[in-house]
């Protein structure tokens, strides 16, 4: 049998009584939302209709609780074909603080100063922490914001070894010049 329901007034399904039962029991659904099927007369909240009540008692229990908020993320392409939308579930531990670290200007000046090439591969990952955090995928810029730090950090040491040395070259040949 298949059953449609409402989320934030829109209607929903069809689903199977167990997936309903699932979201139900996850909590992206509360108890306070309307669901209908054929054989009912009329569209009723959840925690009025007995045929899901009695089959899943854990739904009277999640009425009190808030359902979880879960929106698109993003959706794609790639070649020609759309993937399926991921969704992500949004709670208060997963809430950002702050946007983590692009190190788009140290990844510049590393690329002037230090090394170019792993300041270009620096300024590259840092763009795409940038990119990823604006398009709301933190853990993904986060592991970029981490390679961009890497890239960063051996550039501004390699900087330093070649400094030293073309330091002790030209000390080396300025001395020994009569």
């Amino acid at each position: 049998m298949k059953w449609y329901y409402t989320k934030n007034q829109k209607q929903q399904g069809p689903v199977t009584k167990d997936d309903l039962l699932r979201i139900l029991n996850d909590g992206t659904l509360a108890t306070t939302e309307l669901a209908w099927n054929k054989e009912m007369d009329e569209w009723k909240p959840i925690q009025e209709i007995e045929m899901l009540l009695k089959t899943y008692p854990m739904a009277e229990e999640q009425s009190t609780r808030p359902p979880r908020d879960t929106t698109t993320v993003r959706r794609r392409r790639d070649k020609g074909d759309y993937k399926i939308a991921e969704w992500a579930v949004k709670t208060s531990d997963s809430e950002p603080s702050s946007a983590p670290p692009n190190y788009l200007w140290q990844s510049l000046l590393i690329t002037l100063f230090c090394c170019q090439p792993l300041g270009l591969i620096g300024l590259f990952y840092a763009n795409r922490a940038q990119s990823l955090e604006r398009s709301g995928r933190r853990r993904k810029a986060l592991i970029a914001s981490k390679k961009a730090k890497i890239c960063c950090n051996i550039g501004l040491l390699t900087g330093f070894i070649l400094g030293v040395f073309c330091f002790f070259y030209i000390a080396q040949t300025g001395l020994s010049r009569p």
